[in-house]
């Protein structure tokens, strides 16, 4: 008995080493793919979270304030930096831009987005409604379905069967005022919720108003199902089917203990997470640490030699990278790979 239990320490023991010489482990340096391509996006642009559909283009929507006055833009971009602007069909019903809550590409390369649409064009300052709205990859309208609720997203992702993931929060006018209600779930092209998810995408306090609410990424993994990434105390995976079941439930090692989780990607059977520290220059700032996507463990940890937003991780192994010179202001597009 006495030595079963000293086993079964000493066991406890080593597993403790071995984990600290995991999370201990310098990271290895993460240096760009040759030279970055220049792009063809304005200087001033104001760029949000590229995407990549299958075939690697990576789309993304940015702004410009001409005249004083910003307007939106949507482009696409290839590998060696060439650049095409596509302009969205004008939505039904409205006459200016409507409001766009979030904004995705598919792996097909059509573009969707949730907004919000003025009831009465005349008025597009009085609150309206929020529809699902489909394009093409050349912009031309495809679809566009009103949501039956009030509904904000905070993350939202296209499936490959014409169904959509979106999550966030319904608002319900009451006689206390507005009431906030979470929800998470797949809906349909016609924006009809299908089938909720009662994964951790759906935070208990998200209707609280609370700053501290955990904050949420979802992907498409190469199995079909989602991956679902909460951070608040603990950056947790939760792997989710498309009928709801959650398959598995990672509990991530942190690769240290300062550092917050800034984003996740998923392929090869491998995820990718982006932690984001404090440091006075943008290319110290992160680590990317790779895991196995069925045990959560680390497999290796990265340290970029550039400062840049991923767009694409593609084969478990490449990267696709939008980077901004603060100096000159222009925008390129750069590749890595993860050994």
């Amino acid at each position: 008995m006495h030595v079963a239990v000293r086993v079964i320490f000493l066991g406890i023991i080593f597993s403790s080493l071995f984990l600290q010489a995991q999370l201990l482990q310098p990271p290895a340096a993460l240096p760009l793919d040759g030279d970055a391509r220049p792009t063809q996006l304005p200087p001033d642009a104001i760029v949000g979270s590229p995407q990549c559909d299958s075939l690697g283009h990576m789309y993304v929507r940015y702004a410009t304030s001409p005249n004083g006055s910003l307007m939106s833009r949507i482009a696409r971009i290839d590998a060696d930096g060439s650049t095409r602007s596509i302009s969205l069909a004008a939505i039904a019903g409205q006459q200016d831009d409507a409001h766009t809550f979030v904004f995705a590409a598919d792996d097909d390369g059509s573009l969707h987005e949730i907004v919000r649409v003025a009831d009465n064009p005349d008025q597009p300052d009085v609150s309206g409604h929020v529809e699902y709205v489909r394009f093409d990859s050349d912009g031309d309208l495809r679809s566009q379905s009103a949501f039956a609720d009030d509904f904000v997203p905070s993350s939202f992702l296209p499936l490959p069967d014409g169904d959509f993931f979106a999550g966030g929060i319904t608002l319900k006018l009451s006689a206390g005022g507005v009431s906030e209600d979470p929800v998470a779930g797949i809906f349909g092209p016609d924006a009809t919720l299908q089938r909720h998810l009662h994964a951790g995408s759906t935070p208990a306090n998200a209707n609280s108003g609370d700053d501290s609410a955990p904050s949420q990424t979802v992907r498409l993994g190469d199995d079909g199902n989602l991956y679902m990434l909460t951070t608040a105390d603990h950056a947790t995976v939760e792997v989710v089917n498309q009928a709801g079941r959650i398959l598995r439930k990672l509990e991530l090692k942190e690769a240290f203990e300062s550092d917050v989780v800034n984003d996740m990607w998923v392929s090869g059977n491998r995820l990718l997470v982006v932690y984001e520290g404090e440091s006075d220059k943008a290319e110290d700032a992160y680590v990317y640490v790779l895991y196995d996507a069925q045990s959560g463990e680390i497999i290796r940890a990265y340290k970029p030699k550039f400062a840049g937003s991923i767009a694409c991780f593609q084969d478990g192994q490449t990267l696709s990278i939008l980077l901004h010179d603060p100096a000159s202001g222009t925008i390129a597009v750069g590749s890595a790979e993860l050994q």
